[in-house]
């Protein structure tokens, strides 16, 4: 039986496109070969090249489901192509003709929490939701109004039920923290680390 199974599972990857069988090879997720041929992106972000993981400034956190925290090489990308074509890979895209994938801004690093034992969907829905009514409101309000919503952009993919990507926003304090160093009083946490410019009774 295991020799049939593997019989058949070489016919069906003989059988697939050369762009499909080139991900069945091995990435090294750490420093990805990117000579050219394919560049990676992450589900989350597909138009960011990833470039590679930091596993320095990588970590996993002290939580109930111990998500991982990777700290990535990131590079964004053009909205297309210089000459050629691309052909979508599902979680990255392939350069089929001779011209060279645009790169847009310089080499950034950014962190990604990876989370298994969470339904994330919902958190994925509310902040779409939020992002389509910033948009509503960003072209209905005046301008001195707009100024106190302030609503975090981040992102958040579920690829299944139980696990999913998280988008670390930077110099963010986790919501159990910020409820320890103010004794459960969240009012007072946000007046004493509120922005100089920005008026909390308003």
């Amino acid at each position: 039986v295991s020799r049939n199974a593997s019989h058949s599972s070489l016919n069906r990857s003989a059988s697939r496109p050369p762009y499909q069988r080139r991900l069945e090879s091995n990435i090294d997720l750490v420093d990805p070969d990117d000579a050219g041929e394919m560049i990676i992106s992450l589900p989350i972000e597909p138009m960011v090249q990833f470039r590679g993981t930091v596993i320095e400034e990588s970590e996993v956190i002290p939580s109930k489901c111990a998500p991982l925290m990777l700290t990535c090489r990131m590079q964004p990308l053009s909205l297309g192509m210089v000459g050629g074509s691309e052909r979508g890979l599902g979680g990255g895209f392939q350069a089929t003709g001779p011209g060279p994938v645009v790169l847009g801004a310089p080499e950034t690093r950014e962190k990604y929490l990876l989370k298994v034992g969470d339904d994330l969907r919902q958190d994925q829905l509310m902040l779409e939701l939020m992002a389509l009514m910033n948009c509503v409101w960003r072209e209905h309000l005046p301008a001195e109004d707009m100024r106190l919503l302030q609503l975090p952009e981040f992102r958040v993919l579920a690829v299944t039920p139980r696990a999913g990507y998280v988008k670390f926003v930077a110099d963010s304090v986790p919501l159990s923290e910020a409820l320890h160093q103010s004794r459960g009083n969240l009012a007072a946490w946000l007046k004493q680390n509120k922005p100089d410019d920005v008026s909390f009774d308003e």
